[in-house]
């Protein structure tokens, strides 16, 4: 008996961290009780960045990578 309580605590842990990690921010606002983060950036693909995320940064010196063979 005491294997299934396990078994359900660690079903039961899986089950929450799926939910932290994987669901819309927010439904995870409304579950877990956060407020959503305001201004997430271009990484976070909520699409509010419009163009400025679109333009790529400007582009360095050139470096080169040389292979050796052993």
């Amino acid at each position: 008996m005491l294997e299934y309580v396990i078994v359900g605590l660690i079903v039961a842990a899986a089950t929450l961290y799926v939910l932290k990690k994987y669901l819309p921010q927010t439904l995870r606002a409304r579950l877990f009780g956060k407020a959503p983060v305001q201004d997430a950036g271009c990484g976070s693909g909520c699409g509010s960045c419009g163009s400025r995320c679109d333009t790529p940064a400007t582009p360095g010196k050139a470096q080169f990578i040389t292979l050796h063979s052993r």
